[in-house]
Order: structure tokens, then C-alpha cells, then sequence
């Protein structure tokens, strides 16, 4: 497949068939910078070659875009399109909201993991007073098995009210990491250069 360099080829079928051989898309990166007098750097290649492939709708909607305004993108603007698509702050801000999910999904895992421990823990002991009272018991055993149960029911309240607390403030977290992730969206798909969504 070649690409004449006097006109600016536009990511379409045509580029969904070059996604599919390598050499010819690299061909045609090149001839579509050329065509806009744009030096082929790896920053520049990067931006053209994902708009021919069709690999990312935003970016190449970002272009027509920008084409239609006025034949663009020129240099500055493709700059502007690296930094936006692939480097820049709202790239950086999902790196962090990952992060963030990483860490929470971390925090709940463990308090889940100690309550399961406990609860097991709680189990085995409402086992074997069962177990127990299965024969004949006397006063003091009786008094030994309440001891025990009241004990580690104690100890299953305090767990409870912890992941409880846990899991509030987890949910706390999420519906802020989506506010958060939400703006991150909106400001990475609001295009710096025209204005628009």
C-alpha cells in the first residue's frame, strides 16, 4: 500500500488495512508527516502512526478535528497531541489512580483475609462447645464453654465493627476515586488545541 505525501491521508478502512502490515503503516507515518512538513522523531512517528492504524478513535478524532479547522496538525499541535495522548498529566493521573486502586484493593483484601481468619476461629469454637455439650457436663464445664463463647463472640463483634469501618471507608474512597477518575477523563478529552470534547 503506498500513500501519496501531497494529499494527508486520514485513519479510515485504509488505515484499518494498513494496522495489518507493519512496513506499509511505517511507510505511510512517514509520507503522512511529510505531507505536513513535520520532522519524523519518535514523538511525532508515535502520534501519526496510532492515528493511521486507527488504534485510538480519540486521538484521530482529535485530528479531523484539527483538519477541518485548518488543515492541521502542524508541529506545534502535534506536540500538543503527544502530550495530551501519550506523556502528559492526564496520562500521569491514571498511572496514579491505579496506584490508588492498587493500594485500596490491597487494604481490603488484608482486613477481609483477618476477618476470615477470625471467623474460622469463631467456628471451631461454636463447634466444639457443640461437641462438648453432646455429653454430660457439669457446672464448672458449663460455665468453661460459656466463658469460651462469650469470649470469642467478643472478639467476632470487635472484627465485625472494624470491617465495617473498613469497608465504609473503602466505599468512601472508590466514590472519590471515581470523581477524581471522572475529571481525569473529562480533562483528557477535552482537546487543549480546539477547545472542544
Amino acid at each position: 500500500t503506498t500513500v501519496n505525501a501531497g494529499r494527508k491521508p486520514a485513519a479510515s478502512s485504509e488505515g484499518a488495512s494498513l494496522s495489518h502490515d507493519p512496513r506499509a503503516l511505517a511507510h505511510a507515518t512517514i509520507a503522512w508527516l511529510e505531507a505536513r512538513a513535520i520532522p519524523p522523531t519518535p514523538e511525532h512517528f508515535r502520534v501519526a502512526y496510532s492515528h493511521l492504524s486507527g488504534e485510538d478513535p480519540r486521538l484521530s478524532a482529535a485530528i479531523a478535528v484539527l483538519e477541518q479547522n485548518g488543515g492541521g496538525p502542524d508541529l506545534v499541535q502535534l506536540r500538543a497531541l503527544h502530550e495530551r495522548f501519550f506523556d502528559g498529566a492526564p496520562a500521569r493521573a491514571m498511572a496514579e489512580h491505579g496506584r490508588r486502586l492498587a493500594e485500596l484493593a490491597e487494604r481490603l483484601q488484608h482486613e477481609l483475609v483477618e476477618a476470615g481468619r477470625h471467623t474460622r476461629r469463631y467456628g471451631t469454637a461454636l463447634s466444639d462447645v457443640q461437641a462438648a455439650v453432646a455429653h454430660p457436663l457439669d457446672v464448672e464445664r458449663i460455665a468453661e464453654l460459656l466463658g469460651r463463647i462469650a469470649d470469642e463472640t467478643g472478639r467476632m463483634q470487635e472484627i465485625a465493627a472494624r470491617l465495617e469501618s473498613g469497608l465504609a471507608s473503602g466505599a468512601a474512597e472508590i466514590g472519590a476515586l471515581r470523581r477524581s477518575l471522572q475529571a481525569a477523563q473529562e480533562a483528557a478529552l477535552s482537546d487543549p488545541l480546539t477547545g472542544l470534547a
